[in-house]
């Protein structure tokens, strides 16, 4: 399936139940592990991808507006 078929059945899919799920990537919910949909040549599931990135920002700190 190319890549634009994918992301519109999934794009269709979320419009249609809430949910991008499709019968070629069922949609188990992003739950604990952080499931991310992943839309490329080979679409998948992958838990928590980028997880350095995210942890990076989680421990940043803002500085209070003046």
């Amino acid at each position: 399936m190319s890549l634009s078929d994918a992301m519109s059945r999934a794009w269709a899919a979320f419009a249609g139940t809430g949910t991008p799920g499709t019968e070629r990537l069922p949609w188990p919910g992003v739950g604990g592990q952080r499931r991310t949909m992943v839309l490329d040549g080979e679409s998948r599931l992958e838990a928590d991808p980028r997880h350095e990135i995210r942890e990076f920002f989680e421990a940043v700190r803002l500085l209070p507006a003046r």
